[in-house]
């Protein structure tokens, strides 16, 4: 009884997960400094001291030899040492009376450092902290691929309740994380020298990101230490001509990103037309290629890549043959090819945050693409979105319109003066920018402008675009002067 009083006031899931990342980044630390001793880089006075660690390691990681295996193995340890720590402190004070003094010994045994003595050992851990701080060097940490950890742990799920159970699992596993490193850096954890010599650097998805906003009162703490990546067009066409030239051993001559392009289509993919030209509500229009399909994706280089990668196998197979893709051959690769982004890139990749996206998504079908608020709320606003992270009644209208424009299902179309007063030039929709265009359009109570679905989904939910021409405004001016626009926000301008 006693000891699960205890563990419900004292060891709490954050507190249980922020000590094992602790230990998992100290092993780290300590694994990087035996492999620098392997490599004949460390001084001498540090050389000289490694022993205990080596020991340490060949006691628990000996059969691990892949860089993969010994970093599994070392984050199942430190986090496995955690529940260990907590009944040893437990056995040490339940003979010491009251449980109000069992009680405070307890929580005042349980402390970061005591952790990583129980951890390493207190040889090992003094040894590290004396080689670190001889070190001339800093160490970054870097964490990336939480996007499949989470999909594969939610997809386990065998209910509901499950699965939210495993979302609130995963959202106080990646918030002790972020507390975590926001304490190292900010100096509120005091582990002597391990830790000042890291700086890291985490990727973690946009999804799972606002999951943990919204769980922590105290969000706004991340955000001068994050930032969102966002790709520009100019970045991804920039992207698609470094890997064309990588593939075709060509260098472009010319200094444009527009200009390099075109050259490098006219001179190693003649069969791909470097304009398309279609009718658009009965007039002619000729869009830029690289614009006809930056228009169809969520700008993300995999999505730029697919398109490209279906037209490129268009080309080599017609190569042979002397001919040409037209411009409605190309239109109908791009459309073949939005349904296979739709489905692996855009619905799996969210269904474990959104569990009924594709029922959210269906709801559109047959509606006009460009939508007030009163029409979005006719569609979406009794839909439930079943938000895993998220209690279903604290989804309301405002939440589900920041959930589908934070997945780029939803963009923003502002009127005049409000494109007059951001200075956003010609008419276009604004889905790419972060979360300004969103906000800007919350501040005037959605009067502003209109909600618009982005138009890789036009043809798969029917939607009627006929009044659309601002969706054609994907001109080079414009993903030139967004492309200014986030690289100087980017640098504090």
């Amino acid at each position: 009884m006693a000891e699960n009083l205890i563990l419900e006031g004292v060891l709490k899931p954050l507190d249980y997960f922020q000590l094992g990342w602790l230990g998992f980044f100290t092993l780290c630390l300590a694994n990087l400094i035996l492999q620098l001793e392997k490599r004949g880089v460390l001084s001498k006075p540090q050389a000289t001291r490694t022993e205990p660690i080596s020991a340490l390691f060949s006691k628990h990681f000996a059969a691990d030899t892949t860089p993969d295996g010994i970093q599994n193995a070392m984050f199942t340890y430190a986090t496995q040492r955690v529940g260990e720590f907590f009944e040893k402190i437990i056995s040490e004070s339940t003979s010491q009376g009251q449980f109000s003094s069992l009680l405070s010994q307890v929580i005042s045994k349980f402390t970061a450092e005591a952790y990583l003595h129980f951890l390493l050992g207190r040889e090992a851990f003094s040894v590290l902290q004396e080689i670190v701080e001889l070190c001339e060097r800093k160490v970054l940490l870097t964490l990336d691929d939480f996007d499949t950890v989470f999909d594969a742990f939610r997809k386990r799920a065998t209910d509901d309740a499950d699965r939210r159970n495993r979302a609130r699992i995963e959202v106080d596993w990646l918030r002790s994380l972020l507390i975590l490193v926001n304490d190292i850096k900010t100096r509120k954890i005091s582990v002597h020298h391990c830790f000042r010599t890291i700086d890291f650097c985490l990727t973690i998805p946009q999804d799972r990101f606002v999951e943990i906003e919204h769980s922590d009162r105290d969000g706004y703490r991340y955000h001068q230490a994050t930032a969102n990546i966002l790709w520009t067009g100019i970045e991804l066409c920039e992207l698609l001509i470094l890997r064309l030239q990588k593939m075709t051993d060509y260098t472009c001559k010319k200094t444009t990103t527009k200009e390099r392009f075109e050259e490098i289509l006219e001179e190693k993919w003649p069969e791909l037309p470097t304009e398309i030209s279609f009718s658009f509500n009965g007039f002619p229009i000729r869009i830029s290629l690289f614009n006809y399909i930056l228009r169809h994706t969520f700008w993300r280089p995999r999505d730029v890549l697919l398109y490209f990668g279906s037209l490129l196998a268009a080309a080599l197979n017609i190569r042979d043959k002397g001919e040409k893709i037209d411009s409605e051959v190309v239109r109908r690769i791009i459309s073949e090819t939005t349904r296979r982004i739709i489905g692996t890139e855009f619905l799996r990749e969210y269904e474990t945050a959104i569990y009924s996206l594709e029922h959210v998504i269906k709801a559109f079908t047959s509606s006009p693409q460009a939508m007030t608020y009163e029409d979005l709320h006719t569609i979406i606003g009794k839909i439930s979105f079943g938000v895993t992270a998220e209690d279903e009644e604290k989804v309301d209208m405002d939440r589900k319109i920041e959930l589908l424009y934070e997945i780029g299902f939803l963009g923003v179309q502002f009127d005049s003066k409000l494109r007059e007063t951001l200075n956003l030039g010609s008419e276009c929709f604004y889905f790419n920018e972060g979360r300004t265009p969103l906000k800007a359009i919350k501040q005037s109570n959605y009067k502003s402008g209109k909600f618009v679905v982005h138009p890789i989904f036009a043809e798969h939910l029917l939607l009627d675009y006929s009044k659309n021409s601002f969706l054609l405004n994907f001109s080079w001016e414009y993903i030139s002067r967004t492309h200014s626009i986030i690289v100087a926000s980017a640098k504090g301008w």
